[in-house]
């Protein structure tokens, strides 16, 4: 976003090779992350998802449906709100909440499964 507020390519460049490493970083520890958006796999799916539309990030574009697909391994019917948020292995919390629940996983579901009009849901986690 700074980058092109301040349509400097330069900025654009580290910021694309600083989010591809994260991405590259990630895939080590993967099965760790919670599934919500603080400190989670929706978390980074939501700025992934960002990356991938709005600069020329190959590695985004390819990240997404992975990223996609780890997301809905943590959701289940069976669960009071479809999915759990963890912060300590063996400790799962039913939380309907957009940072850290169910609320925010739906919201990034929605945004990379469907042509969503507006995403003014990530002006929120100052992504967009």
């Amino acid at each position: 976003m700074a980058a092109d507020a301040l349509e400097d390519n330069g900025l654009r460049a580290h910021a694309v090779a600083a989010f591809e490493a994260a991405l590259r970083r990630s895939e080590e520890h993967i099965h760790n992350f919670s599934p919500t958006i603080c400190h989670g796999l929706a978390g980074l799916l939501a700025i992934c998802e960002v990356f991938a539309r709005t600069t020329d990030s190959v590695q985004a574009r390819a990240s997404l449906p992975v990223l996609t697909e780890r997301l809905l391994a943590h959701c289940s019917e069976g669960l009071t709100f479809g999915v759990q948020n963890f912060e300590n292995p063996g400790q799962y919390i039913d939380d309907p909440d957009f940072l850290c629940g169910a609320a925010g996983v739906a919201a990034v579901l929605w945004t990379v499964s469907a042509r969503v009009p507006t995403r003014r849901w990530q002006r929120a986690l100052l992504i967009a």
